[in-house]
């Protein structure tokens, strides 16, 4: 078995060491690791996903040191086209993310799976593996760390370790300011912060800055000969040894954090008894830990409780040593299991489904839409091959500006309802490519926006493009007006929009401005013999399009009646300059 594990490697970076604690475990057990550390160079992972041969192709995923995400979603693509089977592990959970990755992954790895993933009937596999603690025994006495660290034997040693972001360097500071008394007065306690700079820190500055701050406080109160903070990256053999001399370890958590701490879990590994609060970033390991209050002061007054109670302390000590039992053996052996499931799986047979899967006639399909006629006519049109099965359409519409559209009610067929109602379009346009064979009963989209994203008439469904006309009950008003038109202007119903030269000729006859507009060119004859001008009108939605259907020609800008003439094949001309306007245009007439 050939694994290729895609992640940052031999650097200041949680995900590093995990990867590292991982593979080193995998290898105990027999798998072959190849690692790629160049996770943000999409080019260097599209030509690995060319060349590479492993079996299971393993992202350590986290966000700011990945890939973004389409570009993520088109490599995990791409290696499957190659024959790969993709595992991603995500290590901050993203309940979009994971709806993203959800049929593209075969496999998705979460720390503690909140939305309880791995028990649902979704498209990929979802797991459920903790953040595995690392299983280390360290044959140096206690004493012997000391005494090389600086600290006595009988000293009460309390630290924390991980890097010095400025969530954790405050809560730090805040402690031991808060502290300070207590251990001015107890000659005994010793504070030992492992920590380090974070790699957005590389030279030091944030990390030193704090470090003074801290210094000064204890040398204000008189214990600065009694602590010791680091700043630049530690070693593994130090930094696990000096975790090995705590007696005490304590570590802060933000609620909104979702990834599992890895410095967390070293200091548990090493059966350090550890204070942390309720979060979600110290899920893996709070049943080995002491679960206290999130502030300051319950943190300083835990400690003080446990400096003058040593039997307590002995029994968290022992609470501690049970993290064993996700130690990263386990943790690899369970990887190693979803491995050998993805490769039989390659081995089976593809089982295709031959069953057309139907959508139920009695459920009418909602559609969310900005107050847009147009969009509403061209998804109608879409929508036809449903209609005539015997849908019901149910179209909820941006409450805002005019409300015209709710004439299409009764003017066009399948229609049951159409009411108004805020969509959440105004600030957050939610766009969808819609497919005839993945079509779900509800449906928002904003076509204007999925145009001007460059798409066009053509991506948005999987329907035959030259569907018929529908039919539109406009009315007996409407259809009288419009043969007031039949045979005798080209008619012009959109002039205010109108941004080319056609508005200057609008009340010259058509024969003038001939040459000027191409599509003009085939009426030319008519033109020169029946003189025909130019009439401007102003009606009612109903009555433009009875006029519509009824002259010789509409001149209009896009909208409402161009999108109408267009699904209706009636001639039009649009001189639009917009570009995603013309390009998106669904027919040329």
């Amino acid at each position: 078995m050939q694994i290729l594990m895609i992640s940052s490697w031999n650097s200041a970076c949680g995900i590093a060491t995990y990867s590292s604690n991982l593979i080193d475990e995998l290898e105990n057990k027999g798998v072959r690791v190849e690692v790629f550390s160049d996770t943000s160079n999409f080019q260097s992972l599209v030509k690995l996903a060319k060349e590479s041969t492993a079996d299971i192709v393993h992202f350590q995923h986290e966000f700011g040191i990945s890939v973004e995400n389409e570009a993520l979603l088109s490599l995990i693509g791409k290696f499957k086209t190659a024959g790969r089977r993709v595992v991603i592990t995500t290590h901050t959970e993203d309940a979009l993310f994971n709806v993203l990755l959800d049929g593209i992954a075969d496999a998705i790895i979460l720390h503690h799976d909140r939305s309880n993933l791995s028990n649902k009937n979704t498209f990929s596999r979802f797991y459920h593996i903790p953040h595995g603690v690392p299983i280390i025994t360290m044959k140096t006495p206690k004493a012997e760390l000391r005494k090389k660290y600086g600290m006595t034997e009988d000293q009460f040693v309390i630290g924390t370790c991980g890097f010095v972001t400025n969530e954790r360097a405050v809560f730090i500071e805040n402690l031991i300011n808060e502290m300070s008394g207590f251990i001015k007065e107890h000659k005994d306690f010793y504070i030992n912060i492992a920590t380090s700079s974070h790699r957005n820190d590389p030279d030091g500055k944030y990390a030193n800055m704090i470090k003074a701050s801290l210094l000064m406080v204890a040398e204000k109160n008189g214990f600065s000969d009694r602590v010791f903070i680091n700043t630049t990256f530690m070693p593994t053999e130090e930094f696990r040894e000096r975790i090995f001399t705590f007696d005490l370890g304590f570590a802060h958590g933000n609620p909104v954090v979702e990834s599992n701490s890895g410095a967390s879990a070293d200091i548990v590994s090493c059966g350090v008894p550890l204070l942390v609060n309720d979060v979600n970033h110290f899920s893996h390991i709070k049943k080995y830990c002491d679960i206290v209050g999130g502030t300051v002061k319950e943190y300083s007054e835990r400690i003080q409780q446990l400096y003058l109670n040593r039997e307590v302390l002995k029994q968290l000590a022992i609470k501690a040593k049970g993290a064993k039992e996700i130690g990263y053996p386990q943790v690899a052996e369970k990887h190693i299991a979803i491995y050998n499931e993805l490769i039989d799986r390659a081995k089976q047979p593809v089982k295709v489904l031959r069953n057309k899967v139907e959508m139920n006639p009695e459920k009418p399909i909602t559609i969310s839409l900005p107050n847009s006629f147009w969009q509403v006519l061209l998804v109608y049109h879409k929508l036809q091959p449903y209609i005539k099965k015997g849908y019901k359409l149910k179209f909820a519409i941006q409450n805002d500006g005019l409300l015209d559209i709710g004439v299409l009610k009764y003017c066009l067929k399948g229609i049951e309802d159409i009411f108004f109602a805020d969509v959440g379009m105004q600030h957050d346009p939610r766009i969808y490519k819609l497919h005839s064979r993945s079509m779900s009963h509800n449906l928002t989209t904003d076509l204007e926006a999925f145009f001007k994203d460059g798409h066009t008439f053509k991506d948005m469904f999987g329907f035959d493009e030259m569907l018929e006309p529908f039919e539109m009950v406009l009315g007996d008003y409407a259809e009288k007006k419009g043969l007031e038109y039949k045979g005798k202007h080209v008619v012009d119903l959109d002039t205010v929009d109108l941004d080319s030269d056609l508005a200057k000729h609008l009340t010259t006859p058509l024969r003038e401005y001939i040459g000027i507009c191409s599509p003009l060119k085939r009426y030319e004859n008519e033109a020169k013999a029946n003189k025909y001008g130019v009439k401007f009108v102003v009606e009612d939605i109903r009555t433009r399009f009875a006029i519509c259907k009824n002259a010789q020609m509409t001149l209009c800008s896009f909208g409402d009646v161009y999108i109408y003439c267009c699904l209706q094949r009636l001639p039009y001309l649009t001189d639009s300059k917009a570009v995603w306007q013309i390009n998106s245009e669904p027919w040329r007439n």
